[in-house]
């Protein structure tokens, strides 16, 4: 008789600057049991300093951020962790990265006008990423497309309270139907 193991799971709660990742993604990890993984905890000191000095990064930049996320998950894999990750996911390229890991994965789109994110950013306090960075991420953002269909678009322009409800009901069924 042969043991099925079941993958963990990865939810990716992604976006700009200033739709909140943080806060819903340490939400989530609460309510469901979770580690909670924030993704600037893994950026280089080079890279804080550049966005410090509005300095936007660049997919080399970015290269060594992914590389240590990456590797940190994997481990946290092998143990059965399941995770909630708070990670801008803007490139493409580097989602298609952690849908390689031993992970049931899914991706939380959190999308909001830019107006609104910017004034947000710039109320927030203590944090090395100013607002004048967010134009340099609606850039560099590949919006996810239907190839893509492990994502979840959710409206931040709503309570934050809102948006987490919204989300555990789309993330019940799904870890309901995949137990």
């Amino acid at each position: 008789m042969s043991l099925v193991t079941k993958k963990p799971y990865l939810i990716i709660v992604m976006g700009v600057s200033g739709t909140g990742k943080s806060t819903i993604a340490q939400q989530i990890a609460n309510a469901l049991n979770y580690t909670m993984m924030e993704a600037d905890d893994f950026h280089s000191l080079s890279a804080r300093e550049k966005m410090a000095q509005s300095l936007p990064l660049n997919d080399q930049d970015r290269e060594p951020w992914i590389n240590a996320m990456l590797g940190y998950l994997k481990q946290q894999a092998h143990g059965g962790q399941d995770v909630v990750l708070a990670y801008s996911g803007l490139r493409k390229t580097h989602r298609e990265q952690f849908r390689q890991l031993p992970y049931q994965c899914h991706y939380l789109y959190l999308a909001g006008d830019k107006g609104v994110l910017a004034e947000r950013l710039r109320a927030r306090q203590g944090h090395f990423f100013g607002h004048d960075l967010l134009q340099s991420q609606f850039e560099a953002f590949d919006i996810p497309q239907a190839d893509e269909k492990d994502v979840t678009i959710v409206d931040v322009e709503q309570s934050v309270t809102g948006v987490v409800e919204q989300i555990m009901k789309n993330i019940d069924g799904k870890i309901r139907n995949n137990s």
